[in-house]
C-alpha cells in the first residue's frame, strides 16, 4: 500500500477547516452566554422545573394503587382488611349461593363459605383466595366491569360484575358455573 506525503497544500487546508470550526464555536459559545444571561434564561429554568415537577407528580401517581387493584390483589389473597380498604363505606357484596353481606358483614361470608364447604375436607383461609382476571371487555361495555372469578383450591368458578366509585369499591355480584363445587355450595345452603 503505497501513502502520498502529506503536501503544504493538504496542511494547509486541514488547518484551515480547523481554524473555521474554532471561530464556529467561538461564535455559538458567545451567542449561547449572551442568550443564558437574558431573561429567557429564567423562564427556561421555570419551565424545567416545572416539567421535574409533573414527572414526579406522573410517577407518583404510577406508584399509587387504583381501589380496584387493591380490591383484586385482596381477593387473590383472601385478605379481608385489604379487600375492605379498597371499598367504599357503603360496599355490598352479593354471592347467590351464600348470601349479600356489607363492609361490616363481609368476614361472615368467609366464615359460611368454610363451614358449607367443609365436608370436602379441612379448608384452610389461604383456600379461598379468589383470582379475579381480566377485565372482560365483550361484558364490560356497560355499567359495571366484569371479571373471570375463580378459586382454584375449592373449585369455585365464574364471573363477577364490580361496580367502583370515587370512594373506592361500591359493589361485586358473583355469578358461578355449575360445577361440582357450586352444587355443593347450593345444597348446603
Amino acid at each position: 500500500m503505497r501513502t502520498t506525503p502529506l503536501t503544504s497544500q493538504h496542511t494547509s487546508a486541514t488547518n484551515s477547516a480547523y481554524a473555521l470550526r474554532g471561530q464556529n464555536h467561538q461564535r455559538l459559545g458567545g451567542a449561547i452566554g449572551r442568550i443564558a444571561a437574558t431573561p429567557i434564561k429564567k423562564d427556561l429554568a421555570t419551565q424545567l422545573s416545572r416539567v421535574v415537577d409533573l414527572r414526579q407528580a406522573r410517577e407518583q401517581t404510577v406508584r399509587r394503587i387504583s381501589p380496584l387493584d387493591r380490591y383484586l390483589e385482596g381477593w387473590a389473597k383472601a385478605n379481608l382488611e385489604e379487600i375492605l380498604a379498597a371499598a367504599a363505606p357503603d360496599y355490598c357484596f352479593r354471592d347467590p349461593l351464600i348470601g349479600t353481606f356489607s363492609r361490616r358483614s363481609l368476614h361472615e361470608y368467609f366464615d359460611t363459605l368454610m363451614d358449607r364447604l367443609e365436608h370436602l375436607g379441612p379448608i384452610k383461609p389461604c383456600d379461598m383466595a379468589f383470582e379475579l382476571r381480566g377485565p372482560m371487555a365483550e361484558l364490560s361495555h356497560g355499567p359495571g366491569i366484569w371479571f373471570w372469578r375463580e378459586a382454584s383450591r375449592i373449585g369455585l368458578t365464574g364471573v363477577t360484575q364490580i361496580h367502583v366509585g370515587e370512594e373506592g369499591v361500591l359493589a361485586e355480584c358473583v355469578a358461578y358455573d355449575s360445577n361440582m363445587a357450586s352444587h355443593m355450595l347450593r345444597c348446603a345452603a
